[in-house]
């Protein structure tokens, strides 16, 4: 007796008899045998009928100018690497190599034969944050590739060599004409700066040592003493008029000698007389001759002291009246003398300045005429400072292997694409031959198999036997969560038009809602969204979100106006703005784009929600509409223990508050 054993698939239970296979369980390893056959015939067929890539590279040092600069100065090297690139790449360069190539003797039917083939074959490549260039060809034959690319090396050399030293040679003769044209310049310019001199008696450099400026400096002084003298002969005229309206006596040095004498001779008188009056009486006195004679003479003598006086007076003030007329001329004219000096200054000063500024034009031509020949002689001394140095670090060698493709790889990859391939037969061949839904089967009591092969049931009804239905589908099926550094992107790829959208679908906003929306709804002053709806509730914008719909609404919309519309205001509906996010998300190529849409993005402001232990009954005053069952199917994302009020949730996501 044979017991049957029992084998459940997707679609119910059957009974087979234990040791029989069915007739498909048999044909599975022929067709899996085949599957692999075919498809490893096919891939190593196609792996190893590729042509083999090999490549020849040699490596070139560039060492930029003026070797005297800061080694760190690694934009002044990326700019000189990327000069060398661009010659290394110039179609006068790759059309001479091409030239060299073809006339080669050791030249063969594989060399390149148009400018194009060559730039397909050749590659300049900059190692990264370094001075190197890396040469590189590639090519099916492996025996021409490091003849091409050394040639390539040895040419640029060549040519960058033979440029340099041109250019060497031009700045040497540009040099040269520079100095003599210098020096020719500074001759004529000495000699109009010496006729100048002595077309304006310009003697001295110093501006005071010349004769004009000399001459005035005189007059100035000249004319100061002429104002004093005036002053002391005007004060001492006044002084002589002072003492002889008082009745001073005023007399010089020469009257006084003579006053003196005529007094000591009146004195003498007097004395003479008052001797004869103590002698003689006044009666006598009068009658004797010799006695009146001595009278009368000293009569004379005071006569003779009243008129000397009144001529040193006459003399002393017309002496000082003199003084001051001649002091007073003296002034005037040396006034007028100084004025016309001063007419004199003034041109001199003029062309004195022209001259200084000749001088300086000419000390600017010396200055440059001496940096003209310092150069000459740093050049002639020093390497030139703009000659860039290139050196060969390494040559080419002819390859030996191949850089592409890699026939163990690709071939272990066929192989195992083969097995994939047969396990894929098998899987369609089995979904194609799968049993009827429904079977007789015994239900209830033993199944044995009787003498004659055949089942007997024993004490059993025979019943069909159904496939027990599938469990009910889920109510609400999980969405994709976007994570914070996809927001991110995503917010700062998106246009201003969907930016905003983005935020609010974020504060918790359905892309319903947001089709609804007006201007009048905004309050950009309070930073704030009245959401229209059966469930009226209030939305704080972040300060990024606010900024964003500052750019975004147009400053001369109507109240009533929609937020999202079109350029002829027609309101964008869900499925626009849906189409919206979808676009952004493809723009900031984000991983499985296609999945997010407006819903992705309420679903992760919901799940961010729960995460914090949002009670789910809680959640339609901050997400608005949503179903029991659909509330019901967030509680796998809910933390342990007990919800928490919406007043103590974090209601603004994360990437929202910096973006």
């Amino acid at each position: 007796m044979r017991l049957l054993y029992r084998r459940r698939n997707s679609y119910g239970e059957s009974f087979i008899a234990s040791g029989e296979r069915p007739e498909k369980d048999r044909r599975r390893f022929p067709i899996f045998l085949l599957a692999l056959v075919i498809g490893c015939v096919g891939g190593l067929s196609y792996t190893y009928n590729r042509s083999a890539i090999y490549e020849a590279s040699t490596s070139i040092q560039v060492l930029p100018p003026d070797s005297a600069a800061p080694a760190n100065d690694t934009e002044r090297e990326s700019r000189t690497v990327g000069i060398v690139r661009h010659a290394l790449t110039a179609n006068d360069l790759l059309s001479q190599l091409l030239t060299r190539l073809t006339e080669d003797p050791r030249q063969n039917t594989n060399m390149p034969r148009s400018l194009g083939e060559l730039r397909q074959m050749i590659n300049a490549q900059r190692f990264e944050n370094t001075n190197i260039v890396n040469l590189r060809a590639q090519g099916p034959n492996p025996e021409i590739l490091p003849l091409v690319v050394n040639l390539w090396a040895d040419l640029y050399l060549e040519t960058q060599a033979s440029t340099q030293q041109t250019s060497v040679d031009d700045t040497n003769a540009m040099l040269d004409r520079q100095s003599d044209e210098l020096q020719n310049r500074i001759a004529r310019k000495r000699d109009g700066i010496d006729n100048f001199r002595k077309q304006y008696d310009i003697v001295s450099m110093q501006r005071e040592e010349n004769r004009v400026l000399a001459r005035l400096k005189g007059l100035n002084n000249s004319l100061n003493v002429a104002k004093d003298e005036e002053l002391k002969a005007n004060s001492d005229l006044n002084a002589i008029k002072a003492a002889i309206r008082r009745g001073r006596p005023i007399v010089s040095l020469q009257d006084q000698r003579r006053i003196a004498n005529l007094e000591t001779r009146e004195v003498a008188l007097q004395a003479q007389i008052q001797d004869f009056e103590q002698k003689f009486t006044p009666k006598y006195m009068a009658i004797d001759p010799n006695i009146m004679a001595v009278v009368r003479q000293l009569k004379i003598v005071e006569q003779k002291i009243l008129e000397v006086r009144q001529e040193a007076r006459d003399s002393v003030l017309a002496k000082a009246e003199q003084e001051f007329a001649s002091a007073t001329q003296s002034a005037r004219d040396l006034a007028v003398e100084l004025e016309r000096s001063k007419q004199k200054v003034s041109e001199f000063t003029t062309r004195f300045a022209e001259h200084e500024a000749l001088t300086e034009e000419l000390a600017q031509m010396e200055l440059m005429y001496l940096e003209v020949k310092e150069r000459q002689m740093r050049r002639q001394v020093d390497r030139p400072p703009e000659v860039t140095r290139v050196s060969v670090m390494q040559r080419a060698i002819e390859p030996t292997s191949p850089v592409w493709p890699d026939y163990t790889r690709d071939a272990a990859i066929s192989v195992a694409a083969s097995v994939v391939l047969g396990i894929l037969a098998v899987l369609f061949y089995d979904f194609f031959n799968r049993p009827s839904r429904h079977a007789l089967v015994p239900e209830g009591g033993h199944v044995v198999l009787g003498v004659s092969g055949r089942p007997q049931v024993v004490d059993a009804e025979v019943r069909e036997m159904e496939v027990s239905p599938s469990p009910p589908a889920l109510t609400h099926r999980p969405r994709r969560e976007l994570a914070e550094s996809e927001i991110r992107t995503l917010l700062e790829t998106a246009d201003e038009m969907t930016r905003p959208l983005v935020g609010v679908l974020l504060l918790g906003m359905t892309v319903e809602e947001a089709a609804v929306l007006r201007h009048t709804d905004i309050d950009l002053e309070s930073g704030s969204i009245d959401v229209p709806g059966t469930h009226d509730r209030t939305l704080k914008l972040p300060h990024p979100l606010k900024s964003a719909f500052v750019r975004f609404l147009r400053k001369d919309a109507e109240p009533l106006e929609p937020v999202w519309a079109d350029r002829n205001n027609h309101p964008l509906g869900p499925k626009e703005l849906d189409a919206l996010i979808s676009c952004a998300a493809f723009d900031a190529g984000l991983r499985e784009a296609i999945e997010i849409s407006a819903e992705t993005l309420r679903h992760t402001f919901i799940t961010f929600l729960i995460r914090q232990g949002a009670r789910l009954s809680e959640l339609e005053q901050i997400t608005g509409d949503l179903s029991p069952s659909i509330r019901a199917s967030y509680a796998a994302y809910s933390p342990p223990g007990p919800g928490l009020a919406s007043d103590k949730l974090i209601i603004i996501h994360p990437a929202l508050e910096d973006f």
